[in-house]
């Protein structure tokens, strides 16, 4: 026992920058050990989170608590945590230990969610093909596909929409993917969610808020893919972002007066009457 402890307090002396200031009012020393388990996990420290689960002083579901991430209020389990921050095989560990070990669904499919977010597809493989507890590939109303979509994760977007069980829509969220990947500029992206051969989201969904906010940023690549909706939406749309945002006074009309221009040549006099109503 003695040494277990000497072990633990080693472990313990090298997380030291990262645990509570022993002058601040202090948790139960349970707590204290589930956060210095949770960021061994997020330095990587695989041999550390080993011997602090073999001690049974911290369970391998154990929760850092409220606070570590401001999306919701839940906090972030160990699996969560490894999943975040692309840590495979603690992930795995975590999954396949004995007593107490977390459910690979847990808080909803957070775990899958981060790891979606943050392009870690071979987590996301491991989640989804977790042999009990499993999370859907479509939890949380397809978050994981938005997540991805935002942030230009093209290979994940693709793993979870062909997905053989339980795969999100492509048009989840009244096409809120497709939103994020155009106001991001992830053509590939908007692209794909276009062409998939099943519940491809509109063009113009959400009022055509797609091309508005690929419109606002600059993004002339993306608003070609995305011109052929109906340009009374259009219209509608950015006058609407124009009394929010100056930036798209400037941006809007020229992006789309180019494009009406292009799309329609012999009726290019009346898209300038048009784009004259943003002046």
């Amino acid at each position: 026992m003695t040494v277990l402890i000497t072990l633990l307090g080693r472990e313990l002396w090298r997380l030291r920058p990262h645990l509570p200031h022993p002058e601040l009012p202090r948790s139960s020393l349970d707590e204290d050990l589930s956060f210095a388990c949770c960021e061994a996990i997020r330095r990587g420290f695989q041999d550390t989170v080993h011997k602090l689960l073999s001690s049974g002083f911290v369970s391998a579901d154990c929760d850092e608590g409220p606070g570590l991430f401001t999306e919701d209020d839940d906090g972030g389990s160990a699996l969560v945590v490894a999943s975040n921050n692309n840590r495979l095989e603690i992930v795995r560990m975590l999954l396949e230990w004995p007593v107490n070990a977390p459910r690979a669904d847990c808080k909803n499919g957070k775990a899958l969610v981060y790891a979606a977010s943050n392009g870690h597809a071979n987590i996301i493989r491991l989640l989804l093909e977790w042999p009990v507890n499993a999370p859907r590939a479509d939890c949380r109303d397809g978050k994981a596909l938005v997540e991805a979509a935002r942030n230009g994760h093209l290979d994940v977007v693709r793993l979870l929409l062909e997905w053989p069980v339980n795969a999100p829509r492509a048009d989840c969220r009244d096409g809120k993917a497709l939103v994020e990947a155009a106001k991001e500029c992830n053509v590939d992206i908007v692209r794909l969610l276009l062409e998939w051969p099943l519940n491809a989201p509109r063009a113009d969904c959400q009022d055509g808020l797609a091309l508005v906010m690929a419109a606002r940023n600059g993004h002339l690549d993306v608003v070609r893919l995305l011109q052929n909706m109906p340009l009374e939406q259009t219209v509608e749309m950015a006058t609407h972002c124009l009394g929010k945002d100056m930036k798209a006074e400037y941006e809007i009309p020229s992006l789309l007066s180019s494009l009406w221009a292009e799309q329609n040549h012999s009726s290019s006099l009346s898209f300038m009457h048009r784009a004259d109503f943003f002046k």
